[in-house]
């Protein structure tokens, strides 16, 4: 839980440089002047390249740039902080080894700090000078979410204040600028909505108070009016509707927009194939762009090929694979991960051998899921999985007959809307294994895409009431997930919190599956208060048949 608690409050600074690690603020406009115009036209127009250079997966090329940036504008602040942006893509932010992130972090402090440094020479030197105000308040808030992702909380706080400060008095004077608004709207949203716990604490991090509507707003009007970082704001817009509102269907419409210009930004892809496993609407469609975009890049073995995301991408589609499209599949992936051992995220290869074990368990290979368990067992640096491994192991002999098979094809005949072929593959496989909690919960995945939700309702409900084993209870917190956005079309919004509150009570490791059943419950929580008249359609759909 203290893990849980930490990370969110990580995230809410991280999106102060985008969950998909962008926040640099550029040029800025003051009043009514166009964003450029602070700036010489070729200081403003080489920050557009680099960032344009990010997002286009050219992250090698980005750093070169910034070199020559620097070196040409010296005594200009944007040049430095445009560096910094491009140095955080590489921050190991997902892992639990702070001291490694605050390693990591060092160099970009110093960036920051010279930022600050020049800003402050230049704000002493000028009665008025809201442009460097605007750079020195966005270098703060850059500090500060570096200090959180490092676990130095007070250091965070103390640097959000003061960027908070600063942003407040540009933006008094200049409240029509957009990339000030998107910064201090970030800020603003994030600092509203940490849970209670932090909001308890946050006084003690001198954390100001923020407004979630005002912070919307204000990252609303950054992406229409346009700035420098218009890109960076649809980002974070996106992956808060999709990551904190719990809006997938918005989030994912931006995420998918933003991919249609850069394609080859792995970063834009990642919310997506974690969020398909609540979207089964989409769910064929999003699974085919994630192995489009990996397949592409794992092809490229070049310099500046984003790895970390890569690994991290290989994680999530093995994990839908397990439940959507082929065990199989899953578990050649997994394995993989777990034979090359990449050292980034920290979390990767514990969690794919606790896949692999749920995986054997369920086919009723209890030697390979034993072997899975305790070679988490043996791992010192895997000591946060133990207790979870030694339940795993405890729960297996529970599985008298194997529930799963490793070539299910009717799985993959649901998803892609070929009806009659799931129909058969769903019954045959009822002769043989009888009405197992995988029977239920497939069985209303057909009933629900077919359009019948009342039975796919009974299906999902069986499915909760039996009694299965740690391994195989992944098919319950989706039927309990289903459940919710069931009773969300028939406009029973308590019913849907309730079925969501309840998939949490089921065995789950994944942090950012927990992150976004949370988030779709405050979605309904503010539908069933009237306070949005969002119609949820994550389960509407157009039929696809086989190719």
């Amino acid at each position: 839980m203290a893990r849980n608690i930490l990370l969110i409050f990580a995230l809410a600074f991280l999106t102060l440089s985008p969950i998909a690690r962008n926040v640099p603020a550029g040029a800025t406009s003051l009043g009514s002047q166009d964003p450029d115009t602070l700036l010489e036209p070729s200081v403003a127009g080489e920050a557009r390249s680099i960032l344009d250079n990010l997002y286009r997966g050219k992250s090698d090329l980005a750093l070169e740039q910034t070199e020559r940036y620097i070196e040409a504008n010296q005594d200009h602040p944007l040049p430095y902080l445009i560096k910094a942006r491009v140095l955080r893509e590489a921050l190991p932010e997902q892992d639990d080894n702070k001291e490694l992130i605050r390693k990591n972090a060092a160099p970009m402090h110093d960036i920051l700090d010279k930022v600050i440094d020049l800003c402050e020479t230049r704000m002493k030197a000028a009665e008025d000078d809201s442009e460097h105000r605007f750079y020195r308040g966005w270098a703060w808030m850059f500090k500060a979410q570096l200090h959180a992702l490092g676990g130095s909380y007070w250091s965070a706080g103390r640097s959000a204040a003061k960027g908070n400060q600063d942003l407040k008095k540009y933006l008094s004077e200049h409240p029509e600028d957009p990339d000030a608004k998107g910064i201090m709207g970030t800020f603003l949203y994030f600092a509203d909505t940490l849970p209670a716990v932090i909001k308890f604490v946050k006084t003690l991090f001198f954390i100001p108070g923020g407004d979630r509507e005002k912070g919307l707003a204000y990252l609303n009007d950054a992406c229409a009016e346009g700035g420098l970082l218009a890109t960076d704001h649809k980002i974070i817009l996106a992956a808060i509707y999709t990551l904190f509102e719990g809006r997938f269907e918005d989030g994912v419409s931006r995420f998918m927009d933003l991919l249609e210009k850069y394609p080859s930004y792995l970063r834009l892809v990642e919310p997506l194939g974690v969020v398909r496993t609540f979207y089964p609407s989409k769910l064929w469609q999003l699974m085919q762009i994630e192995n489009s975009a990996l397949d592409r890049h794992m092809a490229e073995q070049r310099e500046g090929v984003d790895w970390d995301t890569i690994h991290r991408l290989r994680y999530h589609r093995s994990y839908s694979s397990m439940f959507f499209e082929s065990p199989s599949a899953a578990i050649q992936e997994f394995r993989a991960l777990v034979d090359e051992a990449p050292d980034r995220p920290d979390w990767l290869v514990p969690l794919s051998l606790m896949n692999l074990g749920c995986i054997y368990a369920n086919l009723g290979e209890a030697d390979k899921a034993t072997d899975a368990c305790n070679r988490i067992l043996e791992d010192k640096g895997m000591k946060r999985f133990h207790d979870v491994a030694e339940e795993m192991l405890e729960g297996n002999h529970l599985i008298e007959n194997s529930i799963l098979e490793a070539d299910a094809g009717f799985i993959r005949h649901i998803y892609i809307l070929e009806q009659a072929w799931a129909k058969n593959g769903l019954e045959d496989y009822r002769e043989r294994k009888g009405a197992t909690v995988l029977y239920d919960f497939y069985s209303g995945e057909a009933l629900l895409l077919a359009g019948d939700l009342e039975e796919a309702s009974n299906r999902f409900l069986s499915a909760l009431d039996q009694e299965v084993p740690s391994c195989s209870q992944a098919y319950q917190l989706l039927s309990a997930v289903r459940l919710a956005e069931i009773k969300g079309v028939q406009q029973d919004y308590k019913s849907a919190e309730k079925y969501l509150d309840k998939s949490l009570d089921y065995y789950h490791e994944e942090f950012l599956i927990d992150m976004l059943i949370k988030a779709r419950k405050r979605f309904y929580e503010r539908l069933s208060k009237g306070e949005s008249d969002i119609t949820p359609s994550v389960l509407v759909y157009a039929p696809r048949t086989l190719d």
